[in-house]
Parts: structure tokens; C-alpha cells; sequence
């Protein structure tokens, strides 16, 4: 929310959220989501910027994601440099 929505860079020393809060160790095969009702989005970037297309679908109370990343390999390379991200 801070990188997004005020433009302050974060780094890995700053994160608020660690892959232990948000891991899931869950899994569905695409063709599961056929029938149900999903909502899409696409987040696309014009030169540098990470790329994303994102699918929610909901069916029984049961909620899935699908989520597709993309980042220019020329600046993934100047942020695993300059921020330590991790690969």
C-alpha cells in the first residue's frame, strides 16, 4: 500500500508482511474454477513496473486465486541488486 498508493519505496527491511502470514500450502488445477462465478483483473505496466492479472472465484464458500506476475528482466535484475530480492 505504500509503494502503490503514496509512491514511498519499500524495501525488504520495511516489509509490514512475511511470506509466513500469507503462506498456503492449498492447491486447485485450473479447470476446478469451470462454472464458478470469477472476477478478474489486470494491472498492466507501461516500461518498468511489475505487471499483474489476478482471478478470484467463489463457489460454496470456497474462494480460489489465480494470480500471474510479470517483471522486465532488466529491472528484476537492478532489484535483486539494489533491494535483496530474494529470487
Amino acid at each position: 500500500m505504500l509503494c502503490k498508493d503514496f509512491n514511498i519505496k519499500q524495501t525488504k527491511g520495511g516489509s509490514w508482511l512475511n511470506f509466513k502470514d500469507i503462506e498456503n500450502q492449498d492447491t486447485f488445477r485450473p479447470e476446478d474454477l469451470r462454472g464458478r462465478y470469477a472476477v478478474g483483473g489486470v494491472d498492466l505496466s507501461s516500461t518498468t513496473n511489475l505487471m499483474a492479472a489476478v482471478l478470484f472465484a467463489e463457489k460454496g464458500g470456497k474462494k480460489d486465486r489465480i494470480s500471474r506476475f510479470s517483471h522486465p528482466s532488466d529491472v528484476l535484475r537492478e532489484r535483486i541488486l539494489e533491494d535483496s530480492v530474494p529470487l
